[in-house]
């Protein structure tokens, strides 16, 4: 999923970006659109609300050998990220 918000990132399993009630200006992942979710019962609706398997990959738009890249998380549970690919 490409957001204009975001024109160098590429998020991969995730449905939609919506408002995340615990940051100021920040936007939680959601792997499966509101209009699915709110049609869940409870149970299902928190499952699929955590981004799990979620991706947010980097894509630069320069020939420039080097890029730096600044990502922030804020999370209203406890979270575990994973890095992969490259030197970090």
């Amino acid at each position: 999923m490409e957001v204009a918000k975001f024109p160098s990132v590429s998020l991969y399993n995730v449905a939609e970006t919506v408002s995340a009630e615990w940051a100021d200006g920040g936007d939680r992942l959601c792997r499966v659109p509101t209009a699915v979710s709110d049609g869940l019962n409870d149970m299902a609706r928190d499952r699929v609300g955590h981004p799990t398997d979620s991706e947010v990959r980097f894509v630069p738009h320069t020939d420039d050998a080097e890029v730096e890249v600044t990502l922030s998380l804020s999370a209203s549970e406890p979270t575990e990220i994973h890095t992969f690919w490259g030197e970090f």
